[in-house]
């Protein structure tokens, strides 16, 4: 009998010592690897979900004069970005006639400005980093729409005056000028956009942005640029003759119908989406320079729950696979405090 009493004692301190493994931590999240269960199924294409839609970066919008007695009508947004118009620029035409330019002095035009600095910005909102097949590292990408009474509104690319635009960005202390880079949307089906330096674009340089002391040190960039849409600043990373295919896999329940997975340079503002491969159940991106550090980060949606998922640090060496176990988290909200640590 008393044998009996003991071995029911150890079953139910094993069940117990179970279900206490099950609960969340304080952390924010469940560390448990998730179960093996759910749809498995792949969609038989590549396919981009809009995980993050929810927590993707909010435009800021105001307005402007577009005839203005100064040299130009200026938004500022916080202390990080400054637009200044030079009066006179829209047009309510994509091509310029004396009839389609706004010349009325009460005309104000609604502006919506999205400005992306940080590698988890770029990560929200779906925009690469690269260049007709070359990687980049990004100073800051900038998204302008103009509109008044609620039409399209267009700008003047031969205007003397050109747009002028201060960002404030994350890097410590830029330094090095970059090239100007306008956004090209994609035409391969390839679900990518990618970016294009303009020849003959003046550099964006390195400046201070803030209230401070004109001698303050670097802290963003200043572009002048002759047209509205997606434009922004970057250097082509130096081409290595060595490069490697770098494959994820996650548990069979993340599949492409739930998941993303990227590749995040350490070392650069660098942003790879690695895309996935149904036919092999994994995710893979070619031509990352061997040597260089990266981290794989995955962020999955299951049923309403969230998921993160990173591979640590590692250093491009082949193309061995990686694994990635991602844990549950409390909510959307810790995906968006992880991107923001980026």
């Amino acid at each position: 009998m008393t044998k009996f009493i003991t071995n029911c004692t150890l079953f139910i301190w094993f069940v117990l010592a179970a279900v206490s493994c099950q609960k969340t931590s304080s952390g924010g999240f469940v560390p448990d690897p998730p179960t093996q269960q759910g749809d498995t199924v792949w969609f038989p294409n590549d396919t981009v979900v809009p995980i993050t839609a929810s927590i993707d970066k909010p435009a800021s919008i105001d307005s402007f004069n577009c005839i203005s007695d100064d040299d130009g009508s200026k938004i500022i947004i916080g202390d990080s970005v400054s637009i200044t118009f030079p009066s006179g620029g829209c047009m309510t035409t994509p091509t310029y006639s004396p009839t389609s330019t706004i010349t009325s002095k009460n005309a104000k035009i609604n502006a919506t400005i999205l400005v992306l600095t940080s590698k988890g910005d770029v990560i929200r909102h779906k925009i690469p980093t690269t260049s007709n097949g070359n990687l980049i590292n990004f100073g800051a990408y900038v998204d302008i729409k103009l509109t008044y009474k609620k039409n399209p509104v267009y700008w003047n690319a031969a205007l003397s005056k050109q747009i002028q635009i201060k960002v404030k960005t994350k890097d410590k202390y830029p330094l090095q000028p970059m090239q100007y880079f306008m956004f090209q949307p994609d035409t391969t089906n390839s679900k990518d956009t990618f970016w294009l330096p303009v020849k003959g674009h003046s550099q964006v340089s390195p400046t201070y942005v803030g209230s401070g002391l004109s001698n303050s040190p670097n802290n963003g960039y200043l572009f002048t640029s002759s047209k509205i849409g997606w434009f922004g600043c970057a250097n082509l990373l130096a081409p290595s003759p060595f490069t490697t295919r770098v494959n994820a896999f996650l548990p069979i329940n993340f599949t492409n119908k739930n998941t993303v997975v990227y590749a995040i340079f350490n070392d650069t503002k660098t942003v790879v989406r690695l895309k996935s491969n149904p036919a092999g159940k994994s995710y893979g991106a070619t031509g990352i320079p061997i040597g260089l550090n990266i981290t794989l980060v995955s962020i999955s949606e299951i049923n309403g729950q969230y998921f993160w998922g990173t591979s640590g640090t590692i250093t491009a060496s082949s193309s061995d696979p990686i694994s990635i176990i991602p844990y549950s988290v409390t909510d959307i909200s810790v995906i968006d405090q992880n991107l923001r640590k980026l």
